[in-house]
């Protein structure tokens, strides 16, 4: 009887121990079962990463919506007066210089501006995808990426005389700077620039200035490239799009010159939303 039984225990130690040998993985399937996630995982990840980027487009084009509807509906609650585009006046619809650390994170520049009313929320000056200003000098998330085309709200010499503002009547000769929303006809409301997604390089005040009248294959200021060599802009009609370049694909700085023929057609595009004619 006791032999009977070391012989059925002796069986089912054999049987439970080739249960668990059969269950268990090799190392041949392991490494295989490790290279298809790795495998996986290069697949996915480039998908993921330009979802990632057209979501962020996707919102820094609502922001610069929200900026063009406030824009509007400040010009309707003033006697159609434009919203001030002066450089160092605290008047302005922005105030500050994010290129100077101190500036680069103080919202009080936003929250005292004269646009801030109609767009209560710092965030909708922020482009989600950008992490940081000019390198190394502004390592940080800056507050502002967002800045207001030149001819729109620009100062004069009457402004310049009486408040302190930039003079930049002479940008543009001989277009005039626009002072009222009716005075937006060439080009058209829908086709005249706002406010622009401005390169990390580029942007200091809130005013996005373009002088290429004289200079006609320079950017004083430069627009970015980050949404997948594109920018975000708006315009006086309250809409706002993606505009893809052709030639642009670095974040460049103030008084960057074209370098090639792609590189002067996204320029000279991005003129006639300034001007009616160019060059």
């Amino acid at each position: 009887m006791q032999t009977c039984r070391n012989v059925l225990n002796k069986r089912a130690f054999t049987s439970s121990k080739c249960e668990q040998s059969s269950s268990a993985f090799t190392l041949i399937e392991l490494l295989v079962v490790i290279a298809i996630i790795a495998i996986l995982a290069a697949m996915l990840l480039p998908a993921l990463s330009k979802a990632k980027q057209r979501a962020q487009g996707i919102s820094c084009v609502s922001n610069l919506k929200q900026l063009a509807l406030g824009f509007t509906m400040y010009g309707n609650d003033n006697n159609d007066k434009v919203v001030l585009n002066w450089v160092g006046s605290n008047l302005a619809w922005i105030g500050g210089r994010v290129d100077n650390l101190a500036d680069a994170t103080n919202t009080t520049y936003i929250t005292q501006a004269a646009l801030y009313q109609y767009n209560p929320n710092v965030g909708v000056y922020q482009c989600p995808a950008s992490t940081s200003g000019k390198l190394p000098s502004i390592p940080v998330k800056i507050v502002r990426n967002y800045s207001l085309q030149g001819r729109i709200g620009g100062g004069g010499p009457y402004e310049a005389a009486a408040y302190g503002a930039s003079d930049n009547s002479g940008d543009l000769q001989p277009y005039n700077l626009i002072k009222k929303l009716t005075q937006i006809i060439d080009p058209s409301p829908s086709s005249a620039s706002t406010f622009i997604d401005e390169s990390i390089n580029s942007i200091d005040d809130g005013f996005f200035r373009f002088n290429s009248i004289t200079q006609p294959n320079r950017w004083e200021n430069s627009p970015t490239v980050r949404h997948g060599n594109g920018a975000s802009m708006a315009f006086a009609d309250g809409h706002s799009e993606r505009w893809g370049w052709k030639g642009l694909k670095t974040e460049n700085s103030t008084g960057y010159t074209c370098q090639n023929t792609a590189e002067q057609d996204d320029l000279n595009k991005f003129a006639l939303t300034v001007v009616p004619k160019f060059p």
